[in-house]
């Protein structure tokens, strides 16, 4: 079963990110699991925060789109790849 406060605070982490990366043009984001397990203090979390990265209706929200993950499918040290959409100029699509 999902955590909606857990999904709401990685959206938040996402969110941010993807923001702050459209205010300098730039359209790609690489997050490291263990970093957002870090910065919500949600420790033995791994499995659930992974699943969340990979989630493609909060990563829509976001803005976001998984282009590549590379590591295995829930550690620390997974990285995900996103395109950032709704660059200055461009649709959200």
């Amino acid at each position: 079963m999902k955590d909606p406060q857990l999904e709401s605070s990685v959206y938040g982490v996402l969110d941010k990110r993807a923001s702050d990366l459209r205010g300098r043009n730039i359209s790609e984001l690489d997050v490291q699991a263990g970093e957002v397990q870090n910065a919500l203090g949600a420790p033995g979390r791994i499995r659930e925060l992974c699943a969340f990265l990979e989630d493609d209706s909060l990563l829509s929200k976001a803005g976001l789109e998984l282009t590549k993950r590379i590591g295995p499918p829930t550690a620390q040290a997974t990285v995900f790849r996103y395109r950032v959409h709704g660059l200055p100029g461009t649709p959200l699509a």
